[in-house]
Order: C-alpha cells, then structure tokens, then sequence
C-alpha cells in the first residue's frame, strides 16, 4: 500500500462545543492509486470464461474513458497546477481498475453465504476503495473511482438476476436482504450520489459534536446536584462507540465513530444513569441533603430552562429522548423534596454544634484511611487541587481546613493516634466506613494501637 501523501485543508473552521474552541480542519489528500491482490480461492477470473470477457472489454472501456485524464473536467483539470501530479502516474492503470471491478464482484459471489459475510465483503470493499487513492478538496473524485461507482451497481444487479430462487445455503429473501446491506453500505461511502462530485465517510463529525454540546447544554449541570459532573463531560465527548475493527486487507485497526442514532442512545444511557445514581434520596442518605429552600429553587428554575430549551428546538426530534427523561425526573424530584421538607427542617432545627458531624478532623481521618487501602473514589487524582475542591463539594466543608488535619495526620502516626483524637477515630469507625470493611478495618486496628498508648 501507498503511504505517501499530503493533506490539502479546505475549511478551517471554529466552533463552541462544551464551552470550549475547537479548531476543525477539513480536506483531503493527494495519494496516488495502487494496486489490489488477486482473489485465489472460489469463484475468480482464472476459471470463469465469462468473467474474463468482461475484463477484457472494462479494460477497453476504462482506457477510452481515461484517454482525456486530467482534461476530462473541470475539477480533475486542476490537478495540473499540483507539483506533486504527474500524468505518467495515472497511465496504463485501465487493467487496474478492471481487476478491481470484477474482484469485488467475486469476493460478493464468495463469501455472500458465510457466517462471517458482512465483515469479509465491507471490510474487502473498504481496502479496494482505499486502493483508488485521493486528490484534494475540488480536485475531482480519485482516478477511475466513477467507473468502480457505475460497474459495483452494474454487477450487482447482474447477481441478484443469477440468484432467483432459494439455493442451498441461503433463501432468495435472505440473498436479497444481504445483498441489499452490501449495497447500502457501499453507497454510505459516498456524501454524493455522483462520485466525481464527492468521495466522503458520510458519518460527519460535525453533526456528532452538534448532537453531543446540545445535549451538554440541555442537561442541568448547573444543578447543585450534577455540579461535580461538569467538567467530566465538557472534557470527555463520546464520539467514538468503543468498538475497534480489524482490516485483514487494509492491515489496520479502526476505531469507529457512532452513527448520529448510536451516540443519541449513548445519551439516553448517560442520562438514565446519572439520574438514577444523583437525586435528592441518595443525597438524602448521605446526609447532604440540607438546604431544601436552595434545591427547590435550582430544580425550578432548571426546569423552566429546560422547558424554554425544549419550545425553541422542537422542530428537531433528536433530543426528545432525553429531554421526556429529564422532565420526568424533575416533576418527581421538586414532588419528593416538597415532602420530605417538614421532616428535613425539623431535623436541621434539632441539630446542635457537637452533633454537627463530621467535622474537618473526621473527615481527615476518613480520607487517610480511604488512601492508605486504596478505595478512595474520585473524579480527580488525589492530592490535586481539583480532588480537594471536590472533597469539599461531597463534604459540604472548607478543603483547606480539612488538608491542614490530613497533611498532620497523615505524616506523623505519633500524632494521629494522641488520645485527644480516639474520639474523631470513633466516629469515623462508626458512621464513614459502613460499605467499606478494608478502611474500616485498618481504622479498628488503629484504634487499638491508640487505645494500647493510653
């Protein structure tokens, strides 16, 4: 395979998504053609006499189309103010381009009825549509891509003409369904139903960085709730599905980008899944639950947002997946913290100064604990900053107070274990490491070193 080739940018563009500038270069290469291996096994150009009539007269045919090569058209006349084309590239390539019609057209007929069939023919198609190389940004479509473009349909009516009834392997439905995923991921190919015109992936990486900042954008981060989430998400963007692809005739492996429907399901997925795992129970659980007045106010005027959000995009459908998800969890979340509010005020009226726990030290020692057994769990890297800032967010404390207590506790056992601490230490093994028996028991075992010291 060639590996030689320059990339020609044709639009250098600037777009907001998340709140961040990205710089999108768009364009094409300049690679030159090269040529395909020969199909060895089952039905090839050796032993089918038929066959080798109509590799003969493509041959003619596409050396009569390539006569007038660049002075065709407009587009492809271009190609003469490039330093890199050189005409004596692109002669005697008529045998070429025939052999990659009709090897297409018998790696369809050979593997059509295997188990295996969609990956063998489309990954086959991808390495004989690589093979025709590329020009620049209206430089015309790659050298004889037009001719493959016509004959991959010419044959492929051939062979639904040869197959008309059931054979012995496969139903002449089934053929058809299959022969018709074949076809529809041929043409995927192309943005243009006339490839001179264009010769693109039509899964636009643009229409999925518009489909995930609208989502970003409707989703309420700005609730108090989700707060902690927002930079995950403004940094992270899911284009890519997680599944990678190996090219046995390419000899690469590819990730893949979602389809504009898969990355639209992604959403869905994220947002059932953030709303299930961050409400005002589990806040609740947790004891953080301790500003009902403030939360009702968010979940209002986030809800009103989304709403006005949702009139001035109703037009696009794309999103009413998510938006009918997001709606249905505020109506319920604005319902619960009206009901448990009475419980929730009378609980923080009957709160005193020493029952206001955990306290900085408690929670020094809790975070001690958790990174010395390795189950500390956070967005961030600990000790950054960012993983203090949201220690502060789950702990409703100041973070510089309760790095001071951990910076001491943690670097001196002498002092972490003073019996002025046995009470924090107590507290921690009581009410902090309920779901955690690896902290928990490190905490004990302190506690008995500290009780032996008394």
């Amino acid at each position: 395979m060639n590996e030689s080739s320059n990339f020609y940018v044709n639009k250098i563009e600037e777009i907001n998504i998340c709140d961040n500038r990205i710089i999108i270069f768009s364009g094409n290469t300049y690679e030159l053609p090269f040529s395909v291996k020969p199909i060895e096994e089952g039905h090839r150009l050796e032993i089918c006499e038929g066959c080798q009539k109509d590799h003969a007269e493509l041959i003619e045919i596409i050396k009569r189309n390539s006569e007038k090569f660049p002075l065709c058209c407009k587009e492809h006349s271009r190609l003469l103010d490039l330093s890199e084309f050189k005409k004596e590239d692109f002669l005697g390539l008529e045998k070429d381009v025939a052999d990659k019609i009709m090897f297409t057209h018998h790696h369809i007929i050979n593997n059509i009825d295997k188990d295996d069939w969609y990956i063998e023919i489309t990954s086959y198609i991808e390495y004989i549509l690589e093979s025709f190389g590329s020009f620049p940004p209206d430089h015309g479509a790659p050298f004889m891509l037009n001719n493959y473009h016509h004959y991959f349909k010419h044959y492929a009516d051939k062979l639904r003409g040869m197959i008309t009834g059931d054979t012995d392997n496969l139903s002449k439905k089934e053929f058809d369904t299959r022969l018709n995923k074949v076809n529809d991921f041929f043409y995927s190919r192309f943005t243009n139903s006339d490839p001179s015109k264009n010769f693109t992936p039509t899964t636009d990486f643009n229409l999925l960085l518009a489909i995930y900042n609208k989502w970003y954008k409707t989703f309420p981060f700005e609730l108090s709730y989700f707060q902690h989430l927002k930079e995950k998400f403004q940094k992270n963007i899911p284009l890519i599905n997680g599944c990678t692809a190996y090219n046995k005739y390419t000899g690469r492996t590819t990730a893949q980008l979602h389809t504009k429907e898969s990355l639209t399901n992604l959403l869905v997925e994220i947002t059932e899944e953030i709303i299930s795992n961050i409400n005002g129970l589990k806040l609740y659980e947790k004891g953080l639950l301790n500003n009902s007045e403030q939360i009702k106010l968010e979940l209002i005027l986030q809800n009103r947002k989304l709403e006005i959000n949702e009139i001035s995009e109703s037009r696009k459908d794309d999103r009413k997946s998510y938006i009918k998800i997001l709606k249905k969890w505020f109506k319920s979340e604005k319902k619960f913290i009206k009901e448990i509010e009475p419980f929730l005020n009378k609980k923080i009226e009957n709160l005193n100064v020493s029952s206001a726990r955990p306290n900085r030290t408690d929670i020094a020692y809790c975070i001690h604990y958790l990174r010395e057994t390795k189950t500390l769990k956070l967005e961030n890297p600990f000790p950054s900053d960012k993983a203090w800032k949201e220690i502060e967010k789950i702990y409703k404390k100041n973070s510089k107070n309760i790095q001071k207590v951990y910076n001491v506790i943690c670097s001196d056992q002498e002092e972490r274990l003073k019996k002025t601490k046995k009470g924090n230490l107590s507290y921690v093994i009581e009410n902090m490491f309920k779901e955690n028996k690896k902290a928990l028991e490190l905490a004990k075992d302190e506690l008995k070193l500290l009780e032996l010291n008394s």
